[in-house]
C-alpha cells in the first residue's frame, strides 16, 4: 500500500511539474507591478505640458529703451526660442537664441533659459548669461517677471507678451 501511495504521489508531482509552466496558477511568472501599466497621473508634468502648449508660437512685447521704442518678437518652437528686437522703422537690431526649460515650484511656474547667444545685430556672437523668469498666463497674455533668481545680475523687470495681431483670430 505504501508503494502505491508513493507511486501515486510521485505521479501527481510529475503531472504538477509538467503542467506548471507560465500561465498555470501558482507557478505563473511574476510581472513587476509597474510593467505594462500606464504611468500614474502626475499633475506637475501635466501643468508643464500645458505651459509648453501655451508658449508655442510667436509673441510680441513693446518696450522703450533709452527713449527708443522697440518691438520684441519671440518665437518659441519646442524647447527653444528666437528673440528679435526691431526699431520703430522695423529694422532688426538684434537676434538671439536660447534653450528653454520649465519647472514648477509650488504655485510658481518658472521658465529657465540657457545656452543663449546673440546671432545677429549688435553683440553678434556674444554669449548671454543663463536666467529665469517666473511667469503666468492671463487674458491671453504671457506675463513674465525676470531678475528674481539669486545670482542674476540684472534688475527685476516685468514683460507682458501678447500674440501679434496677425496671429490673433479675426472677428466673426
Amino acid at each position: 500500500m505504501s508503494q502505491l501511495r508513493f507511486a501515486s504521489l510521485t505521479f501527481l508531482s510529475l503531472v504538477i511539474a509538467l503542467t506548471a509552466g507560465p500561465g498555470f496558477g501558482w507557478c505563473q511568472e511574476q510581472v513587476p507591478p509597474t510593467a505594462n501599466r500606464p504611468e500614474p497621473f502626475d499633475p506637475i508634468k501635466q501643468k508643464i505640458a500645458d505651459d509648453w502648449d501655451k508658449l508655442q508660437g510667436t509673441w510680441e512685447y513693446r518696450r522703450s529703451v533709452n527713449g527708443q521704442q522697440l518691438r520684441m518678437v519671440k518665437e518659441i518652437r519646442d524647447h527653444s526660442e528666437v528673440l528679435r528686437a526691431y526699431d520703430a522703422a522695423g529694422k532688426i537690431l538684434r537676434e538671439q537664441t536660447a534653450d528653454l526649460k520649465i519647472e514648477i515650484h509650488g504655485n510658481l511656474h518658472v521658465l529657465k533659459w540657457s545656452n543663449a547667444k546673440v546671432t545677429a545685430g549688435g553683440g553678434l556672437g556674444a554669449n548671454i548669461p543663463d536666467g529665469t523668469a517666473v511667469f503666468t498666463f492671463k487674458d491671453g497674455q504671457w506675463i513674465s517677471v525676470c531678475g528674481l533668481a539669486e545670482g542674476e545680475s540684472w534688475s527685476v523687470y516685468t514683460e507682458v507678451w501678447s500674440r501679434p495681431v496677425e496671429e490673433q483670430e479675426a472677428p466673426e
